[in-house]
């Protein structure tokens, strides 16, 4: 409805946000304990590292995360290929690319011991050939409390060279 000349304004549109697709995480466990119920603790863990990066990139202003579930269907070609997907930089960027992401994160992590892990992550832009960032860190703590402690950190580098 408009008065005496003054036009109505839609709602303004919520900035863009460009697409990020974040892969699962590898992990490399060079620790002694391969019980079952020990590795699927860790499968769980990593289930939730990327969890957190998600909702945590998510919540913000810089990315919009990519379902999960659309990455799972498109990469899966790439974990039926490969031990570990993140061995096939130019396949998950091109996976990525037919999702519509501009970024793309490949973290993993290697258990070193009960007590240490080191988590690394690569952001990429999808179609540069080089990454934005290159990270790894040693986090010390219980392995679940350690796993989400990194996760949290990554997000932060992540956020600074998206911003």
């Amino acid at each position: 409805m408009s008065f005496a000349g003054v036009a109505e304004s839609a709602p303004p549109e919520p900035p863009y946000r460009p697409g990020m697709v974040i892969e699962a995480f590898d992990l490399f466990d060079t620790s002694i304990d391969h019980r079952p119920m020990v590795v699927a603790a860790q499968k769980r863990w990593l289930a939730d590292a990327a969890a957190r990066l998600r909702e945590r990139l998510d919540a913000g202003k810089q990315v919009s995360v990519i379902d999960s579930a659309a990455t799972t269907r498109m990469t899966a070609s790439i974990a039926h290929s490969y031990q570990h997907p993140s061995t096939c930089r130019r396949c998950i960027l091109a996976e990525a690319h037919k999702l519509g992401a501009r970024y793309v994160f490949i973290g993993s992590v290697h258990k070193v011991s009960d007590l240490i892990i080191y988590m690394d992550g690569e952001l990429d832009r999808v179609g540069d050939h080089k990454p934005l960032m290159v990270r790894s860190m040693e986090v010390k703590a219980d392995d679940k409390t350690m796993i989400l402690r990194a996760a949290d950190t990554m997000v932060a580098a992540i956020e600074r060279h998206l911003g």
